[in-house]
């Protein structure tokens, strides 16, 4: 080992980072979704028109955003999917911001109607990102030496770095297949692999605060 301070972490080629990526794109569905329940919305047997006109909404889950900003074939699927949806129901469904899809009902909708909205609305978000739902998570704070540094090997990937192999001295609470997505409340995800890099050599320090996923809910 060099007998200087070593680097905060030892982070592997972005060329690999972007052939991950690639492949992750290749492999997004741009088929449309099928959708579930009645046909179009006319009229109902239910419980008769709804009273109030209130919107609803359905957060979408973290890595969606991300999805939607950096694959256009998503995106474009996401939308046309949407617009098919709010045609089939009679009501408008967008996105509010890359947070979540609200769906406004018209006036005239019936509950029971709504109420079938809402569940296909549910779905249709779920078919387009199944792989994002929402992940546990853990903390731990980054255990620096000196001289050593932190002992750990990392690859960047969308949904932050991916811990290759962490070294006995001076260990750590987390371990290798383990994803840091946040550094000091920073978050890493969707970044370029120089991004990240810069971020995190920003927030480089013994005790820093990670936050982390366990690679086995995430797409690597």
């Amino acid at each position: 080992k060099d007998s200087g301070p070593a680097p905060p972490s030892r982070v592997r080629d972005s060329g690999q980072h972007k052939s991950r990526a690639s492949g992750v794109n290749s492999s997004t569905k741009v088929s449309h979704y099928p959708g579930h329940g009645a046909g179009p919305i006319g009229s109902s047997s239910g419980s008769g028109v709804s009273s109030s006109n209130k919107h609803y909404s359905i957060p979408l889950p973290t890595l969606a955003a991300m999805l939607l900003q950096r694959n256009r074939a998503t995106a474009e699927s996401f939308h046309a999917d949407l617009k098919t949806f709010a045609g089939k129901f009679r009501v408008t469904a967008e996105l509010c911001g890359l947070e979540s899809v609200v769906m406004r009902p018209s006036s005239s909708l019936h509950q029971d109607a709504a109420q079938r909205a809402r569940v296909e609305l549910k779905r249709l978000v779920e078919y387009h990102f199944p792989e994002c739902r929402e992940q546990e998570r853990k903390w731990a704070d980054l255990n620096v030496h000196a001289e050593h540094g932190a002992g750990i090997e990392m690859t960047p990937t969308e949904q932050g770095y991916f811990i290759d192999f962490v070294e006995e001295f001076p260990g750590q609470s987390f371990v290798s297949g383990d994803v840091i997505i946040e550094v000091n409340g920073r978050s890493l995800l969707g970044l370029s692999a120089e991004a990240m890099e810069d971020t995190f050599a920003e927030c480089f320090g013994h005790g820093a605060s990670l936050c982390l996923i366990p690679a086995k809910q995430c797409n690597r």
